[in-house]
């Protein structure tokens, strides 16, 4: 269940640096000095988190299959981090013109680290699946936090990729649909946590901090979909 909770939270940060991006993006635009103090504050802050959850995740006793993955995959991640970090840098000190003209290497690291965080995930999803046969309580426990997590991280990247292919005039109110959609499966990964609570402290508590940050990336969406629609 750990390895799922963290790489479910390396996915969050993967998807939460791309809408701190055009966080920047916007707050060049309007010249919103609160977003911008924000923007520069979150890009350090996930891109950390991000390091850490990995580094998390590849200190527990994982397969080697999956450790090798979990190796394979650093490289891609500081890539990525240090493009989104660049291009916040950019957007706040020398504009949003600046920023659009060099997104295309952030896109190409976010891409690459979609596909490497997509084969990690799936290793880490077999190996918890068999793990779960242990026990059926436990397995059906760890089920019901697997499904609500990945159900968080489904629509946070069904929301965030709006931003990729949209023009100015990208459709706001199904980008705030989705935020709203974010907020329920939230509220929904609580209440199982709720449930579970009696029997598994720990499974609660690593639910309640998935929960955590999928509340943090919400309101990174909906600040960015506001900032289009204005």
């Amino acid at each position: 269940m750990q390895a799922v909770r963290n790489m479910t939270l390396v996915d969050m940060m993967h998807d939460g640096l791309r809408a701190v991006v055009y966080k920047s993006i916007i707050a060049s635009q309007t010249g919103n000095q609160e977003m911008k103090t924000e923007a520069r504050d979150e890009i350090k802050e996930f891109s950390e988190n991000m390091n850490v959850y990995l580094k998390t995740l590849n200190d527990l006793p994982l397969d080697q299959k999956i450790k090798k993955e979990i190796q394979e995959s650093k490289p891609v991640v500081d890539n990525y981090t240090q493009n989104a970090t660049k291009l916040v840098a950019l957007a706040l000190d020398e504009g949003s013109s600046q920023a659009l003209a060099n997104i295309e290497p952030f896109d190409k690291a976010f891409g690459e680290l979609e596909v490497k965080l997509g084969q990690l995930g799936e290793e880490i999803e077999k190996g918890a699946e068999e793990s779960s046969l242990t026990s059926i309580e436990e397995g059906s426990n760890y089920n019901l936090v697997s499904i609500a997590l990945l159900s968080i991280v489904s629509i946070l990247s069904a929301g965030l990729w709006f931003f990729i292919n949209r023009d100015i005039k990208s459709p706001i109110d199904a980008m705030i649909k989705i935020s709203q959609d974010v907020a329920n499966a939230s509220q929904q990964l609580t209440s199982v946590s709720h449930q579970m609570s009696s029997s598994s402290e720990e499974t609660s508590s690593q639910a309640r901090v998935v929960s955590s940050a999928a509340e943090l990336v919400n309101k990174n969406i909906q600040t960015v979909a506001t900032g289009w629609n204005k």
